[in-house]
């Protein structure tokens, strides 16, 4: 990644995320989703991406979430019963912080995948620009509760297009005219992404459409 930010102008090196804005921006290639011709122009839109409820990540991480936190408790409980225990201070020592840290992790991943879910990536196609708020899925578990809001021109969005990422999810990209996409943190089925950025698509096609005199 070379470019600056389309959005800041600013450089994204080390990193494909805005220092600035939080964006996400990607070169990879990416699968264009077809355009949508709009025979009126389409002055606003609003695009949540919705996701099913994750049951099957929850069942997962729910166990560890567990575990983790009473790994860290356990400890606390025996030695409030008995503090002259060398094995409790022990078991305190090793513990709390694994246990701790496990358990937090897993406790954030279960409250983040609800927060994803209830409050979804949204794309506003208004008058003059783009809005997108976007959960921070790309960046570690202890990022993911940041929400970038950006702004991108109407002009210079061209299209949307879908990055496989891991497990073959396909990942909602919304294509820049700089050659670079913005992520919009969302991932799920192909035929679910094609679904629902339909209206966004005629948004984008009705651009350059005339009103009728």
């Amino acid at each position: 990644m070379t470019s600056d930010c389309p959005v800041c102008h600013v450089p994204l090196r080390p990193s494909a995320t805005c220092p600035s804005c939080g964006a996400w921006w990607l070169s990879a290639k990416l699968e264009e989703v077809p355009p949508v011709s709009a025979s009126e122009p389409v002055g606003t839109v609003s695009v949540p991406l919705w996701s099913p409820i994750p049951f099957v990540r929850l069942a997962i991480f729910l166990p560890f979430a567990v575990l983790g936190v009473g790994a860290a408790v356990a400890p606390v409980l025996v030695l409030a019963q008995d503090p002259g225990s060398g094995w409790a201070w022990v078991s305190l020592a090793a513990g709390l912080p694994l246990g701790g840290y496990v358990g937090a992790m897993f406790v954030c991943a279960i409250v983040q995948e609800v927060l994803r879910t209830f409050v979804p990536t949204r794309l506003d196609g208004e008058a003059t620009c783009l809005r997108v708020r976007a959960w921070h899925t790309w960046f570690g578990i202890w990022d993911g509760f940041r929400r970038t809001d950006v702004r991108v021109p109407r002009a210079e969005v061209t299209g949307i297009g879908l990055w496989t990422g891991q497990g073959g999810e396909r990942q909602v990209c919304v294509r820049h005219a700089s050659g670079l996409a913005l992520g919009t943190g969302w991932g799920g089925r192909r035929e679910d992404a094609i679904r629902q950025v339909e209206p966004l698509l005629a948004w984008i096609g009705s651009r350059d459409v005339t009103s009728p005199e």
